[in-house]
């Protein structure tokens, strides 16, 4: 959860560097229509305006970047709460269970309780990375003002926020669901000496050196 709002604060640090309208700009050199650029912005939603008309062009990737950004940390913390559930609830470590909802059967073996939802959460979190570095590779060498490579920022975004905007419900969809097993919980607990730090600072406390404890 700790991980899940140091994500919300970036994708609203996100939000807030991308919310300026470069309306008014044109192909890059502005226009001389009379146009008032601080009430376009206001008239859609925009907090600010982009002053700088040629960077208006220039960084028409750089926003693009930024979301996937933030999207990429977000997808990487859901791979890991992925992977821990996809552990905990494989048939060896049997700690939770998930819901009948959120998993499948295989073609031939009606047994299995495939965790599909976690899985394809670890894919994702590949894509994102690699929108992320897509857009920043997409702007590398090109001149100060507006170049075809960079319509494929949009492309790239966009199929980013398809495949990943649920990504959070699913999860919760999957967290909401779990049965843990506090009995099997407790039996592992007790394995493979888990406290054995705990034994070896108390000795310590008690003047034994640490590593003799």
């Amino acid at each position: 959860a700790q991980a899940l709002l140091r994500d919300l604060e970036r994708l609203l640090a996100a939000y807030a560097t991308v919310n300026q309208s470069p309306l008014g700009a044109a192909a890059g050199f502005g226009t001389s229509w009379p146009i008032d650029r601080q009430r376009t912005a206001e008239l859609l939603g925009f907090d600010s305006v982009q002053l700088n008309s040629i960077d208006c062009l220039s960084s028409r990737w750089e926003m693009e970047a930024e979301t996937a950004s933030a999207f990429s940390f977000l997808m990487t913390h859901l791979a890991l709460v992925s992977q821990d559930l996809i552990f905990l609830s494989t048939a060896e470590a049997a700690m939770v269970r998930l819901d009948d909802a959120v998993v499948q059967g295989s073609s031939i073996m009606p047994q299995k309780r495939n965790p599909d939802p976690l899985e394809v959460t670890r894919a994702k979190a590949a894509l994102a990375q690699s929108a992320f570095q897509t857009l920043t590779g997409i702007a590398r060498g090109g001149l100060s003002g507006y170049n075809r490579d960079l319509q494929y920022s949009k492309y790239v975004v966009m199929d980013l926020l398809r495949e990943c905007g649920s990504a959070p419900a699913v999860i919760e969809r999957v967290v909401r669901g779990l049965e843990p097993d506090r009995r099997r919980m407790r039996e592992m607990a007790g394995r493979d000496f888990l406290n054995a730090v705990d034994v070896a600072d108390a000795l310590t406390r008690k003047g034994l050196p640490f590593r003799q404890a």
